[in-house]
């Protein structure tokens, strides 16, 4: 081949390979303009940046997101727009694309626009060769601010709405209608038990009630489901702990409106049962949902026709690509819809400007109405006449629930709030209250109008715990928590009662704006702490009385049976037989206060009758007013008054001395005002006295007497406790009718001012046995030859006792405790017929010595002796089979008569 033919092959070469040229030239820049149409279409920015962050292309969304221009972008690094805390964080991303060569998921970050705002965008990038060799960053920017925005509101008023549930002070749950919890607070753990990941989702309700109340709360849940008005919204029940422990609860139950839910806040009152209060209050709850939302980008020409579509629109409204196809906007909007986006496309249109975005609905194949957001822009041809429209659509589903949801949750929260109990407050940052439940009103006396006019927290406070008041607000502000705090509340009618605060901080965007929380009036609870540690003291005192009725009785018994036997012995002429009958009498006086000790002190019922209160009172009445002839009695009795099982020589005691009392308390006579009634108490009407609801008969005893103050009345019922002169009084009177009354379980209140004379109301419980009525009989003493072991302790009475038995004709057989007398019984049991067993002894009590006599002899007869009464232990020996029981100090009498009743009875 020749040199000129080699130069043509050469030149033949250089045009082909510049045909070649012009032709990948042709093709780039197609691609590039069509690479430009589509991103110059994107609502996301769509840029490419260097390894150090400049920018060195981006797409238009770039200035209506951003506000720079396309020149201004090239000139700037993605550092100088984003927030320099967020900057290591995209350097370690640059690092991972040139790593991996792509990024593995979004990132988000927060980027100053040009004219100072700033934005959220979440971006995500890949790596971009030339030559073999990375070249720089490509990668797509989507504006997330209002979703952030959206997470941030549903964030708050989560965290607004779980505050209010957790410090309302009660016990709180939320349940639906299987019974399964689905929301505790921290109170409600607390109480039961049980953390909350045990709880929420897991347990029932119906796992923390006793079994004695299940039933009934089972059948108030059913009820309340078909109709919430059939069912109470408050009662009592009793909660089983997870310890075991049984705690007395109140419960308040509501239904939130619209929902199948439950609200439940429950307060633990066991202590209000033993003194009738403990807190109580309710709860709250908040969810949202707000999901990322789809986009489906399309084209249409100026007719409405699609032309081009994607996958995601085609899913979102149901229909294949061929259904799509050439169809027209118009077969998935209804009339309004298709002016609404009429009416923007128009826009467009005439101004040449993309809407960024705008709501409307569209109608899917199945008919589902879907809501969405769309942005739209003119598509023009290479001559620049418009030929249609092209958009990016959202699904804004998830974001109207979203907003649906808050807006249904704030109107349930707030009735939740209003369903309360207790007073739920909020307060800016100055002090002023914002917002109130409706319980506020009604507790402190302000009406809305005073409400809306401006009141200051610190207004509703004693002025004495203002300024306590004010610098636990600046720390509760800053965010500290200084738990329930107790204050006195002022009313606007300026009254006062003790409450308990909890609060807790408000913030907004990290600033301090407020706080919000809870006010509980405790007034009923201080109230029953009163008169709890007075039951208390009265009860440390009773116990006190009986021990002295005790070792007074034995003394008297020891008196009395020397007196006795001194007496047989003597004619009637003797000089000293006038004094011994004095002695007698004397001693007789000392048993009487001895019986008031022991009444006082609950110390038993001797003679319990079904009886008629009514006839009873109406007696005493009458034999009281024949001797004080000053006092007017009046009586009101109602007629087929319930039944009582009473000791009527106890009652007639009562009575007497609340009549005596009267009498003492109207030195110029005046009035007694009787009234005998029946009358039904509630739980909360007998809590405070520990005793159980249901029918009751009272007698109430009202004078015109010179009353009491406060002082007086909180010490009335106490032993030796009197306003009178020594001449007039122990002390003892009203001291027995607390201890008798509350032996026949029932209780005794009292009303008085001073000046304005006395109230007594005694109630007892009712019985449905019939009256009884008795005809005493006298039987004479009689006397025997038995063989009776006499056991005591005390060595005086044991020697009296043994003299007594002797001139009543028995055998005696002394032991001086209760083990010698379980040893002498035996060794001698055959000889003895009958045991006369003291109850309180220091080496073997009277339990004891008689569970092992009758281990013996299962047989043995047991007369019991204690100067306590019957009542507590000695009712225990006397259902063990005891046979008889006697009280010192006892006659011969009745010693002979209980002993031949006894032995006789075989």
């Amino acid at each position: 081949m020749t040199d000129r033919q080699d130069g043509e092959d050469r030149k033949s070469r250089i045009r082909e390979l510049e045909g070649e040229l012009r032709s990948v030239r042709e093709s780039a820049r197609e691609l590039e303009e069509r690479y430009r149409a589509i991103t110059g279409r994107s609502l996301d920015i769509i840029y490419t940046h260097d390894f150090q962050g400049n920018f060195l292309d981006a797409n238009e969304a770039i200035v209506g997101m951003l506000g720079y221009g396309m020149e201004e972008i090239r000139s700037i690094s993605f550092k100088d727009i984003i927030v320099p805390e967020m900057l290591p964080r995209a350097m370690d991303t640059i690092a991972e694309i040139l790593k991996t060569g792509y990024q593995k998921k979004p990132n988000e970050y927060r980027i100053r626009c040009r004219n100072g705002s700033c934005i959220w965008i979440e971006t995500k990038g890949s790596l971009i060769y030339r030559d073999g060799r990375p070249h720089a960053i490509h990668g797509i920017a989507r504006d997330i601010t209002e979703r952030k925005r959206s997470e941030e509101l549903v964030r708050e008023r989560e965290l607004r709405y779980r505050a209010i549930f957790e410090n309302t002070g009660s016990a709180s749950i939320l349940f639906g209608e299987d019974t399964v919890i689905t929301l505790a607070n921290t109170n409600f753990a607390l109480i039961t038990g049980y953390s909350r990941e045990e709880m929420e989702g897991k347990m029932s309700w119906t796992s923390f009630i006793a079994p004695e109340d299940l039933e009934r709360m089972e059948k108030f849940h059913a009820r309340r489901r078909k109709d919430p008005s059939s069912a109470p919204s408050s009662y009592e029940f009793v909660m089983v702990t997870r310890s075991g422990a049984r705690r007395d609860v109140f419960l308040s139950v509501g239904v939130i409106p619209e929902t199948q839910e439950r609200i439940a806040s429950c307060m633990d009152i066991t202590e209000r049962k033993r003194v009738e209060r403990d807190l109580r209050e309710s709860r709250e709850r908040f969810r949202g949902i707000l999901d990322n939302m789809e986009e489906a980008y399309y084209e249409v020409d100026l007719a409405g026709n699609f032309t081009f579509f994607n996958a995601t629109a085609m899913r979102a409204l149901g229909y294949t690509n061929e259904e799509m196809d050439g169809m027209n906007f118009r077969t998935f909007v209804d009339a309004e819809n298709a002016k609404k986006v009429f009416l923007h496309y128009h826009k467009v249109f005439t101004t040449g400007k993309p809407v960024p975005g705008f709501d409307w609905e569209v109608i899917c194949k199945n008919d589902a109405r879907l809501p969405v957001e769309a942005s739209v822009s003119l598509v023009r041809d290479e001559r620049g006449n418009p030929v249609g429209f092209r958009g990016v659509v959202r699904d804004v589903t998830e974001r109207k629930k979203a907003e649906g949801t808050i807006r249904k949750s704030e109107e349930r929260f707030r009735d939740m709030a209003r369903l309360l109990p207790e007073t739920v407050f909020e307060a800016d940052e100055g002090g002023i209250l914002t917002f109130v439940n409706e319980a506020a009103f009604d507790k402190f006396g302000y009406s809305r109008e005073d409400f809306w006019s401006g009141i200051r927290g610190i207004d509703v406070l004693a002025p004495g715990d203002r300024m306590r008041a004010l610098a636990n607000f600046r720390r509760i502000r800053e965010g500290e928590d200084v738990g329930l705090t107790e204050y006195t509340a002022t009313r606007k009618d300026g009254t006062e009662f003790p409450v308990l605060i909890h609060a807790v901080g408000i913030r907004e965007e990290g600033q301090a704006a407020g706080v919000r929380g809870f006010i509980i009036d405790i007034s009923e609870k201080k109230s029953l702490e009163e008169q709890f540690m007075r039951a208390q003291k009265m009860e440390a005192i009773g116990k006190l009385a009986g021990g002295i009725a005790h070792d007074f009785n034995n003394l008297l018994m020891g008196i009395l049976g020397n007196v006795s036997l001194m007496l047989m012995n003597l004619e009637s002429g003797h000089p000293f037989y006038e004094r011994l009958r004095n002695m007698e009498e004397y001693v007789r006086q000392g048993s009487d206060l001895t019986r008031q000790f022991l009444g006082f002190a609950r110390g038993g019922k001797y003679d319990v009758r079904p009886t008629d209160l009514g006839k009873l009172v109406r007696r005493n009445a009458e034999m009281f007013g024949r001797s004080k002839k000053e006092v007017r009695i009046h009586h009101k009795l109602q007629e087929d008054l319930w039944t009582v099982e009473v000791d009527r020589g106890q009652i007639d005691q009562v009575l007497l001395n609340i009549f005596v009392n009267a009498w003492q308390a109207m030195p110029g006579g005046g009035d007694l005002y009787l009234t005998v009634e029946n009358a039904r108490l509630s739980s909360s009407d007998v809590a405070p006295h520990g005793l159980e609801a249901g029918r009751y008969v009272s007698v109430s005893v009202a004078d015109t007497g010179v009353g009491m103050d406060e002082d007086t009345m909180a010490r009335i019922f106490e032993p030796f406790f009197t306003t009178r002169e020594k001449s007039r009084g122990t002390g003892l009177g009203l001291a027995s009718v607390y201890g008798i009354v509350r032996n026949h379980k029932g209780f005794v209140t009292v009303r008085s001012e001073k000046g304005a004379g006395s109230t007594f109301v005694v109630f007892l419980p009712a019985s449905d046995r019939e009256e009884e009525t008795e005809a005493k009989v006298v039987e004479p003493i009689q006397k025997g030859g038995e063989t009776i072991l006499l056991v005591d302790d005390e060595g005086f009475i044991l020697d009296v006792g043994a003299q007594m038995l002797t001139h009543l004709g028995y055998r005696v057989i002394p032991a001086s405790g209760g083990r010698e007398a379980v040893e002498t019984y035996r060794s001698r049991r055959p000889e003895i017929d009958l045991v006369l067993l003291d109850m309180i002894m220091p080496d073997l009590g009277g339990k004891e010595t008689f569970e092992k006599i009758k281990e013996i002899e299962p047989g043995v007869r047991v007369i019991l002796s204690s100067g306590y009464s019957l009542d507590g232990q000695a009712e225990k020996i006397m259902e063990k089979g005891c046979r008889g029981f006697i009280q010192k100090p006892f006659s011969l009498g009745d010693l002979a008569g209980k002993i031949r009743e006894v032995l006789d009875a075989g």
